[in-house]
């Protein structure tokens, strides 16, 4: 088994690949500021080896991340396609449809569910658990849910988490992902 060697940047690598495939955050951004560099490689990578795809793990659908890149100011020119674990999420919550979901998450995470009829209730109605992170990533913790999750834990529900990230840095502040929870 060969031990991975660092790298001070991608050129030291691109010229053994003809397709990239780059994680968004902590990478090419923090949640608030780009990260210097990224947009200058991977721009230089799509003019010289080849296409770019971008993976996150937001629990969101793919089709809204480029304009979230684009408030960050990253050009669409460094890349060619995003998929993200909402992408794979919405999969595994159709193939427990139509039964009722109980949902932890934030507001912003709903275009996740547009267009999947997805009928929330309480737990104790509930057939299975999404969660997407927690309520408030800025103050909640994954003690917060122990509750609910021993409660769900009791009658073997389940759990799709859209976001396996246990945490993130967000413009130099640590906040907690689905995966903690």
């Amino acid at each position: 088994m060969s031990i991975p060697q660092p790298i001070s940047g991608i050129r030291e690598l691109a010229s053994d690949y003809d397709a990239m495939l780059c994680d968004a955050w902590g990478v090419i951004h923090d949640g608030v500021n780009l990260l210097p560099g990224a947009e200058a490689a991977l721009v230089n990578f799509r003019k010289t080896r080849g296409p770019v795809v971008i993976l996150t793990n937001a629990p969101r659908p793919s089709s809204i991340i480029p304009a979230q890149l684009d408030r960050l100011g990253f050009s669409r020119e460094a890349y060619d396609a995003v998929v993200t674990s909402g992408d794979a999420t919405r999969d595994e919550i159709l193939q427990r449809l139509p039964a009722p979901a109980y949902r932890i998450g934030p507001e912003k995470d709903d275009p996740l569910f547009d267009g999947l009829g997805i009928n929330f209730v309480a737990l104790e109605a509930a057939g299975f658990i999404i969660c997407t992170g927690p309520v408030d990533d800025q103050t909640d913790a994954p003690e917060d849910y122990r509750g609910v999750l021993e409660r769900a834990a009791a009658r073997g529900l389940e759990m799709v988490c859209a976001n396996p990230d246990i945490v993130v840095n967000w413009g130099g502040r640590i906040i907690w992902c689905a995966g903690a929870i």
